[in-house]
């Protein structure tokens, strides 16, 4: 039986918890970057560093052994590093490794509750998606019903794991699709058919409500879906090249087309270019608090730098690096002494809270306010400039999302309110 003082107590530091992180914002803490090393060379070491942006200053914590990293991922206090033939877990804390785990031909990665789902790419092999425990990287599962020999790219929405079906190289399949997994379950869901014109998908990427492919043969080709009406979309660049897409934000895909750093926004199909890189880039992430774009040099025999560009293209700072910089991530944490807002923050209203479908707001007096949603790490999974109705409010939709704690921030000229919320 529960002790009643036990419970108050619980139940009051729960309310205490509520209220902090009611005002909570976050800050750059630190920008990890692995690099894959000298291509080819036998012997060759993976690194991978942190920079520190208050003191410009980047350092090496790890090596492992391998050819190239994929991509790192920043979960709860935790990085996830996949490379050729590792899965890798990093404490941000301590910048130290605390689980290693072999995988061969590791793809993208993907955070999914207390799991990581892994995509393989590799040819002779029928497991297509591996899942990991988060704790210690220990394998709980394998699939190897997915019905093509390569799959690249991964996103999760939901409990369900889209993951992009690549195809054999160099022509890749006939045909554009995307493999389905019911993570809840462990199993296998269904093949979406695209497009011929599609084939070749290597990345993916996806909101609330819509997923992006990127093809990587040819590379002039970006398909759309949306997950609630199944509907597609197909936008092709015409003679432009597009490669290396790296941030699904605020319904915009950012890549480079033509060493050019340019959106793609899924609403309305239009491109905005915002400036240009001469050499392009290995990997590159996007600061969304502070709209910075960091960009890693594209040289694989000799170390170079990251370039850190704000949205009109101007350099505004840059830190050296290792040879073939692959994989890039940042690390958010909360600030401290941050007041909220009181005359924008006393009448705001979040429902239904838990939500399973959408949220609703109300309660919104400035007239031009961003929305955000954040996930407990400080990662905006969402964003919206304010588009009230008749009654003062908005509704955004929220099935996308995995079931866990969430904030909504709401920021305008007159000051910045968050409010905690449960996805069901």
């Amino acid at each position: 039986m529960i002790n009643r003082n036990a419970l108050k107590n619980l139940l009051g530091f729960a309310l205490l918890l509520i209220c902090f992180t009611s005002n909570a914002q976050y800050k750059v803490k630190q920008v990890l970057v692995a690099n894959g090393g000298a291509f080819g060379f036998n012997g060759n070491y993976i690194t991978i560093g942190s920079y520190n942006p208050i003191l410009k200053k980047y350092s090496l914590f790890d090596s492992v052994t391998g050819g190239s990293v994929t991509q790192i991922i920043i979960d709860s206090g935790f990085a996830y590093m996949a490379t050729d033939s590792y899965l890798v877990k990093y404490e941000l804390a301590g910048l130290k490794r605390v689980a290693i785990a072999k995988c061969q031909s590791l793809r993208y990665i993907a955070a999914y509750k207390g799991n990581i789902v892994a995509a393989i790419g590799y040819d002779l092999t029928t497991t297509h998606l591996k899942i990991f425990k988060k704790s210690d990287l220990s394998l709980i599962y394998s699939e190897n019903k997915i019905p093509n020999i390569y799959c690249n790219g991964i996103t999760i929405v939901g409990d369900s794991a889209y993951i992009a079906l690549q195809g054999q190289y160099p022509g890749y399949n006939d045909t554009g699709r995307i493999a389905v997994e019911d993570l809840a379950h462990q199993k296998f869901k269904r093949i979406i058919t695209l497009d011929t014109s599609t084939r070749g998908i290597s990345d993916m990427f996806s909101n609330s409500t819509t997923i992006i492919g990127v093809t990587e043969y040819p590379y002039t080709r970006i398909s759309e879906m949306n997950i609630l009406t199944g509907a597609k979309k197909i936008l092709s660049l015409g003679a432009s090249s597009i490669s290396t897409p790296f941030a699904f934000y605020d319904d915009t895909l950012y890549s480079e087309i033509e060493n050019d750093i340019q959106g793609f926004n899924a609403s309305n199909f239009s491109i905005n270019k915002y400036f240009n890189l001469n050499a392009g880039y290995a990997a590159a992430a996007l600061d969304t608090l502070n709209k910075l774009f960091y960009c890693t040099g594209a040289s694989y025999s000799k170390p170079t730098k990251t370039w850190i560009y704000n949205y009109k293209g101007t350099p505004v700072d840059s830190f050296d690096i290792g040879i073939a910089p692959e994989g890039i991530a940042i690390d958010y944490e909360l600030k401290s002494g941050i007041n909220e807002a009181e005359n924008i923050g006393q009448n705001i209203n979040i429902y239904p809270n838990p939500t399973n479908d959408k949220l609703n707001i109300s309660g919104i007096t400035a007239d031009h306010a961003e929305i955000r949603i954040m996930d407990i790490t400080g990662r905006v999974l969402y964003s919206q400039y304010t588009n009230l109705n008749a009654t003062g409010s908005l509704s955004i939709p929220v099935p996308g999302l995995v079931s866990g704690i969430y904030f909504i921030t709401v920021q305008s000229n007159e000051g910045t309110v968050s409010r905690q919320f449960v996805k069901n």
